[in-house]
This record gives structure tokens, C-alpha cells and sequence, in this order.
């Protein structure tokens, strides 16, 4: 973990990397300067994971990196000025589905979040209840994006670090790469206008 590490922002101004107790603990977390003022005192700083035990809780907030806004779970932290977040989803973002399928036609784990928008996939499970190996494969739309193993009587889960951007308009779809009785086929996340 970084601690007290300078970087320089585009005018030259020292911004610090470093770690903090942020519910005295000991538990620490990773901690970055957005924005400081004339006085260099902290105005906003954000904290990564992992973070565990805070006091109070903030609403969420939303922040945009490099024109995509991402919604984060806000935990207040007794130091003032400081918050640390958590990656998370408001309840209306989430999306989820799957079923059961006995041919290789795709299941729709996401539909399209609309014109313009996006889904992002966080979490893919299939199980295989037939005695065949089979793969499934996880599709952007109609785009092959990634392909799991789906063993007889086995499956596969897949959790990406971060969040998969499908294409705009596009839903999330999977399929078995042979006809079984049955696989099973599950995943979710959440949508995004950007």
C-alpha cells in the first residue's frame, strides 16, 4: 500500500498518495487527493477498498472519471473532509436474469439498457446438470466477449474485477457451446447512460 507518495497533477501541484486510518482501528485504506486548497488542506479525498467499520453512512454519490459517471456507496469517516467509497449500485441500476436451457439458443442474462446506455456485467454462474462437458459462452449482444468451462455435472463462476462494458444498446446473453438437459445459466450487474 502507498503512503505519503507525491505525484504532480498538469500544473505541477504535489498531490499525495497515501494510506490512512480512517475509524482508528488499524484497519487502513488506501487514500488519494482529488482536490486540496490555497492552504493545502484536504477539501475532498477518495479511499479505495478495503474499508470496514465506519460509524456513519453518507447517501450515494455520484462521480465522474473521464466522462463516465460511476455511482458509489459513500461511507462518512470521522476525519472531516474525508470520504471512502465503496463501488456500488443504487437498487434502480441493478439488473439480473437467467434460466434453464436444454439447446445452445441464448439466454438473456441482461437486456439492452436502452439508446445510449450500457450494461455493466459484474457476475456470470452456469451450472452443467448433464453427464456432457460443454462451455458457455458470454456474449455482448451477439459478440462473443468471453468463454467459460462448463463441465459435466460442474460450472464455472465469473466475477470479473471489474465491471464489463457491453456496447451501447446491447444486452448481455449466454449460451451453451453443445445441447445439454440442463444448464444452467445466471448473471447481472448494472446499467449505466454512460
Amino acid at each position: 500500500m502507498a503512503d505519503n507518495i507525491t505525484i504532480l497533477d498538469s500544473s505541477n501541484t504535489a498531490r499525495l498518495v497515501r494510506a490512512d486510518d480512517v475509524n482508528g482501528s488499524s484497519v487502513f485504506t488506501q487514500v488519494v487527493r482529488l482536490d486540496v486548497g490555497n492552504d493545502t488542506s484536504e477539501s475532498l479525498v477518495v479511499g479505495a477498498l478495503p474499508v470496514t467499520g465506519y460509524a456513519s453512512q453518507a447517501t450515494d454519490i455520484k462521480i465522474t472519471l473521464d466522462s463516465e459517471a460511476v455511482t458509489v456507496n459513500a461511507h462518512a469517516v470521522t476525519n472531516a473532509g474525508i470520504f471512502a467509497v465503496q463501488p456500488g449500485v443504487g437498487s434502480t441500476g441493478y439488473v439480473r436474469g437467467g434460466g434453464a436451457k436444454t439447446d445452445t439458443s441464448a439466454q438473456a442474462i441482461m437486456a439492452s439498457a436502452g439508446a445510449d446506455a450500457f450494461n455493466y456485467l459484474c457476475w456470470v454462474t452456469a451450472f452443467n446438470a448433464s453427464s456432457s462437458n460443454t462451455y458457455v459462452e458470454i456474449k455482448d449482444g451477439t459478440t462473443i466477449a468471453a468463454v467459460l468451462p462448463c463441465p459435466a455435472y460442474g460450472g464455472a463462476i465469473l466475477q470479473p474485477t471489474y465491471p464489463l462494458r457491453g456496447s451501447s444498446n446491447a444486452a448481455w446473453n449466454l449460451n451453451a457451446g453443445a445441447a445439454t438437459t440442463t444448464v444452467y445459466l445466471y448473471g447481472g450487474g448494472f446499467k449505466s447512460g454512460t
